[in-house]
This record gives C-alpha cells, sequence and structure tokens, in this order.
C-alpha cells in the first residue's frame, strides 16, 4: 500500500460520540450505479479484508464537481459512529 504514513484521530461529535478520522488508499473508483462511489482500504482495520468485500464511500465532494480521487490515491475517511464501525 505504498510508503504512506496512516495515522487517525479522535475528535468528539454533537451527540457525544467520538468521530474518528482515518487514512485510506483508494481501490476503486467504479461504481456500477452511477453514484460516483469509491472503495476505500484502511490500513488496520481491512487489512483481512479482499477488494471486493471492501465497503463503498460517498467522497466529500459538491455534485457540481465532476471528478473522483484516482485510484491508488490517499483520502480522508471519516467514521460518525459512536463505536466507529462502518
Amino acid at each position: 500500500m505504498g510508503t504512506h504514513d496512516y495515522t487517525s484521530s479522535m475528535s468528539q461529535n454533537r451527540s457525544g460520540g467520538q468521530t474518528l478520522f482515518k487514512y485510506g488508499l483508494v481501490i476503486s473508483n467504479q461504481d456500477e450505479n452511477g453514484a460516483k462511489r469509491i472503495v476505500v482500504r484502511v490500513k488496520g482495520d481491512d487489512d483481512g479484508l479482499s477488494d471486493d468485500q471492501l465497503p463503498t464511500a460517498f467522497p466529500l465532494l459538491p455534485k457540481l464537481v465532476n471528478i473522483l480521487p484516482k485510484v491508488n490515491e490517499v483520502v480522508l475517511v471519516f467514521l460518525a459512529d459512536s463505536d466507529n464501525t462502518r
């Protein structure tokens, strides 16, 4: 997965739960439903999963901006659940 530093940080959200920020590597930007979703691998969390088992994510880009993160680019992933599950 390259030499990127995959670190994370945590902050408290409005509901009192934790929001976790992690870095992930874009595995795919091809969405068969046309919803502009991407597949991201988060080092440490997704180590035991094949690429086909990874969940999809929505890039936080305005819909008017017609770009997607490229495969092998590093993106910031927000996990807003209090238990930090996807």
